[in-house]
């Protein structure tokens, strides 16, 4: 293993846990040092030129300043980093009243510790320094403990110490200080075999094969600053070179290891394209601009890696000059080969055997303790399913997380995690590269961790616990629950390992790269902290807000189900009633997130005026089954690019996207093969479904089909074609798809548009129904408010609406409607004054009830839906040629300007009572009958003199047609009309609130306002789901549910309002 480097540490005084002042003969023990100054150099720039020739064929096209077409990423400052590696300020290795390791006086007895096994302790109220001469390298030491009021310093030398483990138990470990960067090359190696009884209720003492700081203990390890620590490429890099041009001037020297990101779909043991390799020169290439690199390899590249104008494989840097790292003989215990082969359902599929297991070592900062590290490399450290043993653990320090941080440091081949915050706020991590890590990475664990800094990270080939998901599951939503394991599975939430694993999104994400993992940044639904914290009652974590997402990106990750993503929001972990851990990864309907700006107690609900959006700014996402994935309420998504993905995104709830750049397939056209399952000999149809996906689907957004507020911006779609060529057959493809396979779940108002862009799309597939096998409610009623004509080419504003629904969407006729050119399934109607509505009625309760089982599935076809009505416009055609509609009753359609209203007419008469949701409704009814119409809000809805809410509204009669129109035109909504001689009823509709239906006994248009979801210019009315309005009919029904119209249910529809 090659050691290197370090990053960036803070200028903040150094902390006074030394037992002797910092400053007090600092010079006059440097000028009496007797042994040699270390023969390391700070490392520097590497600004000389390159051989031109190397690199003349990218000038002109390489791609400098980590640019993107949309998105901007943040870069770490690194101006002052020369700076920290030459100050040496405040050094604790240069105190002059320092104690020598070997000297005989420095221990009790005279005796210097023998390198045995033996446990040490640090003599009290002493500093001990280790220089290059003080240590047995060759052998190992017992723990080491340091007392408060003791130190154990180590000289800015090269020194290798083999220990079973370090308690800092109230004293302080230094090697440097935050004002002072070591430049020697220091090795720490943690010795221990894992003990035969771990459990998750046995864990081994803190400093066993570990460093502990405890009781107020600090830790500092800081070695040079390597900047950036890591970059892109700035061109593609293909198998067999070695040469690679970087988009940054590195510090990084000759003979470190660097890691080179796959740029395949899928990132795993049993399909690893990352390469690893040796630095042998560095140049700078100036020809192509000031800031590109020109690295030359000590070995040609196994892998391709992309690095063209839509994304660019991530370059990081591996080697530190400080290392901890557990030892090799008892650190590796993986036991499973990496790669597997073929299951029931995929004959030839290849899937990893298990992720690498190991005891390595581990590095813990507990409560009021202090963890300070900064150009730390750990290497083989973590231990599986062991709790609390990861490399870096910032434990329990509640508010005192402030002064604790990992910056500009590696981990990698890490058998349990990168690092953990738990129980900490206020913690910084930042410009650390992770690679080849079990478990969740970067991770903040129960749930309660908030204001914590994650920044400038890279993370890269995370392996998840357990068995890939079923290729029989790939395609569902739902995932089956996984419990915890004491031995196995301490933190079930491993089976789907990510880069960023976000319990608690009140943190900050800024300039993070994901490379692999089940997922890249997680965020699971938590309805109540757990593990430590699953007593605290007064936080929901997943409620909290979002506090920063801002330029990251994911790559390669979300491969081993179909709705994995890059950015996953989805999951439900809670203790269950036992005190086990439970985690569905999938979607659960009853665990949404619901971010809110205030603290919500668990089981608490958020008020509106407290609703808060989870905002992700300047996200890309590529390569994977999904951009970002979002089972969620409420979220916006502004400057975001998607490429080389199945979907762009798919999101849930009020939902803005804005500034979204998603090019379906790019010019990286170097991808393996339908992810190395072995074709050649076998063919595709073997493998499994997760292996195929990327070659033969793709779309650029997918509108859901139920409860949804969607609104889209100033967004472009590139090359979505089913002309690329390395699709596998013919691509299930289209820029927008409607989901319509279901007759439960079915869209009411959901989705408007406005600056819409395609380019190089093919125009006969910019819209797609995702279902075609029959005529569905849910396809019926899809339809689209375009606002400014510009998604369906149209010359202005455009209701689009589902051709499969008659003529219902066909409001206008020809010129102003008109079929799609590129579908026959969509109206486009084409008019400034054209809106949409919704309601619901319910005529018959006891049918509704079968919904969902022996009626009205969610796409079973074997399952029937039948017809029992029509809808159709007042002044249209034979109600026939409108809307069928079902026991599902929900009616979407068009609403226009002039003489606005709706005409429903059952197949069995006229229902007795109708519940329902400014249109007007008509129904037939017999001669005779008569009504009680009432407004109710929902059941929760209260009235006192402090708040007097109306919760229950009588309609009033209209004495004629004419007297109705006038008071609907001037604002009253509280009125209906029944028309004896024509047997008609007419019903004002307008859109309820579920809280309470308006105030002091008012009743009308201008008070009862709907909540709206409104950005860009762009509104959508929340739709409401427990008021409602009742008709209760008199008359002489049929079998107690429909009124009988006897010889008066023949086609037809009523005239236009004239108001």
């Amino acid at each position: 293993m090659v050691r290197g480097p370090i990053i960036l540490a803070s200028l903040i005084a150094v902390a006074t846990a030394l037992s002797l002042p910092l400053n007090a003969g600092i010079q006059a023990r440097a000028a009496s040092l007797s042994r040699a100054i270390r023969t390391a150099s700070i490392p520097t720039l590497n600004n000389q030129e390159a051989d031109p020739q190397l690199y003349s064929q990218y000038i002109g096209k390489a791609i400098q300043n980590h640019w993107s077409e949309v998105v901007v990423f943040p870069r770490p400052d690194t101006s002052n980093v020369a700076n920290e590696n030459n100050a040496q300020v405040n050094c604790p290795h240069l105190n002059v009243n320092l104690k020598q390791w070997e000297s005989a006086s420095t221990w009790p007895n005279n005796t210097v510790p023998p390198a045995d096994g033996q446990s040490i302790t640090i003599p009290a109220n002493t500093s001990v320094l280790i220089s290059s001469a003080s240590l047995n390298q060759a052998n190992t030491y017992g723990t080491i403990t340091i007392n408060a009021g003791s130190s154990l310093v180590f000289d800015d030398a090269n020194v290798t110490m083999h220990t079973n483990g370090i308690l800092i138990n109230g004293g302080s470990l230094w090697l440097g200080s935050e004002t002072c960067n070591l430049k020697g090359y220091i090795t720490i190696v943690l010795h221990g075999a894992k003990p035969a009884d771990v459990s998750l209720t046995n864990v081994p003492a803190v400093a066993v094969k570990g460093i502990a700081a405890v009781n107020g203990g600090t830790l500092d390890i800081h070695g040079v600053t390597y900047a950036p620590t890591w970059t892109r490429l700035a061109a593609t890099a293909l198998k067999g070179e070695k040469q690679i041009l970087i988009q940054d001037i590195v510090n990084w020297e000759v003979g470190q290891t660097i890691l080179i990101t796959t740029t395949a779909t899928k990132d795993s043991r049993d399909f690893n394209q990352n390469d690893v390799a040796v630095i042998a020169s560095i140049g700078l290439a100036s020809g192509i601009g000031p800031s590109v690199s020109l690295i030359t390899l000590a070995a040609p590249l196994s892998f391709n890696h992309y690095g063209g104008p839509e994304y660019q494989a991530e370059v990081g840097l591996l080697s530190r000059r400080i290392v901890v790292k557990g030892d090799d003989q008892n650190s590796n215990l993986t036991t499973t080969p990496a790669v597997c082969v073929g299951d029931a359902q995929s004959q030839v599929s290849t899937w990893p055997c298990g992720a690498p297991q190991g005891y390595g070592g581990h590095i813990i900062a507990i409560g009021s303790a202090i963890g300070r590290a900064s150009g730390l490399e750990l290497f083989q450290m973590g231990q599986t399913n062991v709790m609390g043993r990861y490399p870096y653990h910032i434990h329990q320090a509640g508010q005192n997380g402030i002064n604790s941080y990992l910056k500009s440091s590696s981990i990698h081949q890490s058998f349990f995690r990168c690092m953990s915050v738990h129980g900490s706020h206020n913690v910084t991590i930042s410009n650390n590269v992770a690679y080849d890590i079990t478990a969740n990475c970067f991770y903040i664990e129960d749930g309660i961790e908030e204001d914590n800094t994650f920044s400038y990270n890279l993370a890269a080939h995370i392996h998840f616990l357990g068995a890939p998901t079923k290729p029989t599951n790939f395609w569902t939503q739902g995932l089956d629950t996984v419990l915890q394991d004491p031995i196995n599975l301490i933190v079930p939430t491993d089976v789907s390992a990510a880069c960023f694993y976000i319990t608690n999104p009140k943190n900050s994400f800024i300039g993070n790269a994901a490379s692999g993992g089940w997922a890249g940044f997680s965020f699971p639904s938590m309805p109540a902290p757990i593990g430590l914290a699953a007593s605290i009652t007064g936080i929901t974590p997943s409620a909290r807000p979002l506090k920063q997402f801002e330029g990251n990106s994911a790559h390669s990750t979300g491969f081993w189900w179909g709705n994995a993503a890059g950015v996953y929001i989805g999951g439900l972990l809670k203790t269950e009633a036992n005190g086990t851990t439970s985690y569905n990864p999938g979607r659960v309907v009853t665990a949404l997130a619901q971010t809110c700006l205030t603290p919500l107690a668990t089981g608490t609900s958020c008020s509106v005026q407290n609703y808060s959006w989870m905002r992700f700014n300047n996200t890309k996402v590529f390569l994977g089954n999904k951009g970002l994935m979002h089972w969620g309420v409420r979220v916006e998504v502004v400057k975001y690019e998607g490429h080389d993905l199945g979907t762009s995104a798919s999101v849930f709830g009020q939902v803005w996207i804005d500034k979204m750049l998603a090019i379906c397939r790019t010019n990286n056209t170097l991808m393996p093969y339908i992810s190395g399952c072995p074709t050649a000999t076998t063919g595709w149809s073997k493998c499994a479904a997760r292996d195929t996906s990327y070659w033969t689907n793709f779309l650029g957004f997918s509108w859901y089909d139920v409860g949804q507020n969607h609104i889209i911006s100033n967004t472009t779609f590139r090359s979505c074609t089913d002309k690329w060529k390395s699709a596998l057959y013919t691509t299930n493809m289209a820029v927008f798809q409607f989901l319509t396979h279901s007759d439960q779940y079915v869209p009411g108002i959901m989705q408007t548009t406005r600056n819409i862009v395609y380019q190089n799309c093919n125009p006969d597939k910019l819209f797609k129904f995702s279902m075609i096998q029959r005529s569905t409610v849910s396809g019926r009623l899809q339809s689209w408010l375009d606002y400014d004509g510009s998604a369906s080419l149209s010359s202005g504003r455009t209701l689009m609406g589902s051709a499969w629904a008659n003529e219902w969407w066909n409001v206008y006729g020809s010129p102003a409607c008109r079929l799609s050119t590129n579908n026959q399934s969509l109206w486009l109607c084409t008019n400034d004054q054209i809106y949409e509505a919704s309601i619901t009625l319910n005529a018959d309760p006891t049918q509704s009830a079968l919904i969902g089982t022996s009626l009205c599935s969610n796409g079973d076809l074997t399952i029937a839906c039948p017809t029992i009505g029509y809808a159709a416009h007042l002044g249209g055609k034979n109600i026939t040629n409108g809307l069928a509609i079902t026991v599902n009753t929900r009616i979407t359609g068009p609403v226009v300007a002039d003489g606005a209203g709706w005409f429903v007419q059952y197949n069995q008469g006229a229902p007795v009572i109708l519940q329902k949701n400014y249109i007007t409704l008509v129904l037939p009814y017999p001669v005779g009958t008569t009504f009680n119409v009432t407004a109710r809000a929902a059941t929760w809805c209260y009235t006192s003199k402090w708040t007097p809410n109306v919760c229950v509204q009588p309609y009033k009669q209209a004495a004629n047609l004419t007297a109705f129109q006038t008071i609907q035109a001037t604002g009253s909504g509280d009125t209906y009309y029944f028309d004896n001689a024509a047997g008609l009823l007419y019903v004002n509709i307008m859109q309820l609130l579920d809280s309470q239906l308006g105030t002091n006994n008012v009743f009308n248009r201008t008070q009862v306002n709907p909540q709206q979801f409104t950005r860009a210019g762009l509104t959508i009315n929340y739709q409401t789901y427990n008021s409602s309005l009742v008709i209760n009919a008199k008359c002489t029904p049929v079998n107690g549910v429909f009124c009988s119209l006897g010889n008066s249910t023949s086609p037809f529809t009523p005239s236009k309002l004239t108001v």
